[in-house]
């Protein structure tokens, strides 16, 4: 009999459906809009994007048709999401590969990966050194991750549960050395305070340009609006 884990990546329609509902939905959503706001303020107007992690192809698919100039390649280590996702009515500049990123090759001007650091266990730190690799020299890195708190390890507790894997949490802070320490610099803002989500923008050789700073804002619930302001030059 399979595991949950096994069911989770070997059928994309259940991985969709966990993502169609609370957390999980409201997570994919504010990453996306914080991934859109930074690429149309970042000065990027072509070249090349990979997405690492891409699962059934969601992001990469509303990357493709919201900036038509920019080449696509999505992968994922999962061949049952990349041929779902190949499946899929797709952009012309988008790709999809099954690929193991840790023997990947290749320099891309944005490298995007959403959702997969707190899944990888312990190899954080090579998954640091070969996003240092494959971004271009002042090319964008931007990363989605967890902090600690009660909701997160509730959710480690989920997932041991169910033997899908480990999930990792790291303080923003502590993060951004470590990304920094590969010749990045940039910086980090919160996606969500109660679940612990934020999002890493960094820039691998010089600063994030002034067309990249810009004032986020989310809405924590109708009619409010939380701001969190761009970092100090």
């Amino acid at each position: 009999m399979k595991t949950f884990r096994e069911l989770y990546y070997a059928l994309p329609r259940l991985r969709e459906l966990a993502f169609s509902g609370p957390p999980l939905q409201r997570w994919r959503e504010k990453s996306v809009k914080g991934i859109f706001h930074i690429l149309k303020n970042s000065g990027i107007k072509k070249g090349k994007l990979l997405e690492v992690g891409c699962g059934a192809g969601f992001l990469a698919r509303k990357l493709g048709v919201h900036f038509p100039s920019l080449n696509i390649l999505a992968i994922d280590i999962s061949p049952e999401l990349i041929n779902w996702a190949k499946r899929r009515k797709n952009p012309p500049n988008v790709n999809f590969m099954v690929q193991d990123f840790l023997n990947f090759e290749g320099e891309f001007d944005v490298v995007i990966s959403m959702e997969v650091m707190p899944v990888i266990g312990g190899l954080g730190d090579k998954f640091l050194d070969q996003f240092a690799k494959v971004t271009k020299p002042g090319g964008l890195l931007i990363l989605t991750h967890l902090r600690p708190n009660i909701y997160t390890r509730l959710y480690r507790k989920f997932w041991k549960a169910f033997r899908i894997g480990e999930i990792v949490g790291e303080h923003p802070e502590e993060f951004l050395k470590k990304v920094e320490k590969r010749g990045f610099s940039g910086y980090y803002y919160s996606l969500d305070y109660l679940e612990g989500k934020y999002m890493v923008v960094m820039r691998r050789g010089g600063r994030v340009d002034e067309g990249a700073r810009f004032e986020i804002a989310y809405p924590r619930k109708r009619g409010s609006w939380v701001r969190i302001p761009p970092p100090p030059p």
